[in-house]
Formats: structure tokens, sequence, C-alpha cells
């Protein structure tokens, strides 16, 4: 998983390609109430802030729990990660700018299959 830090201070329409996918499915789960069909992991997410929100997402539909903008926060709160996911506005405010909650899948995949890549081109050092 990239190790980059997140300059929050950039606009939202200048945030990179990838970025802007990772905010699109994680907004489109918490306002759909429910994780993608398509297999994503922690490390496909190329922000960390967004791999500790997808742990803690993945987790609550693993238990079956209800999932959306609010009920995330506590969650990530007793798991001691609320900060590492970028804090609580931060983590309300995806839900903000989603294009389209019935591309869920679609992010999905295009998010697994970028860290796919991306961690195929570390590790043979491109």
């Amino acid at each position: 998983m990239s190790t980059r830090a997140v300059d929050w201070s950039i606009p939202y329409g200048e945030r990179t390609p990838q970025d802007l996918l990772e905010r699109s499915l994680l907004g489109s789960c918490l306002i759909l109430g429910r994780v993608p069909e398509q297999t994503v992991s922690p490390a496909d997410f190329s922000v960390p802030q967004h791999a500790e929100l997808w742990s803690v997402m993945a987790e609550m539909a693993e238990e079956k729990s209800p999932l959306d903008q609010i009920l995330v926060l506590p969650a990530l709160d007793r798991a001691g990660r609320l900060d590492g996911a970028g804090g609580a506005a931060y983590v309300s405010g995806l839900v903000d700018r989603v294009p389209d909650v019935e591309n869920l899948e679609a992010y999905a995949l295009e998010v697994h299959e970028a860290g796919v890549k991306r961690r195929w081109a570390m590790r043979n050092g491109c």
C-alpha cells in the first residue's frame, strides 16, 4: 500500500483520478449502506486514509452491521481509526460528491484493478 500523504488543502477537482475513484467508491458505500460484491481490499487503496476507512467498513459489512455516514464514525472511533481515516468531517463529506451511486460496482472494480497494478509495479521496480 502506498504511504503517500494526502494534502487536504488541494481542491476536490485537482485530486488524482485514483483518489476520485476511491472517494466515489467509499461515498457510494456510505450512501447505499453496503459494500460492493466486487472484492476490494485495503491494499487496493492508494490513499492510506481510504484504506483505514475501508477496513472498518468491510468489518461492519461482515458483521452485518448497518452502514452509513453516521454509523461508521463511532465504529471508526471505537477502533481507534477515526483520525487515521481523515477525521469525522472528511469521512462525512465523502457522500457529498459521488457522481452516481449506481456505479458502485464499477468504482470497486477500478479501485481493485488499480491496486493490483500498483502492487505489481512496486514488486517489479517500476
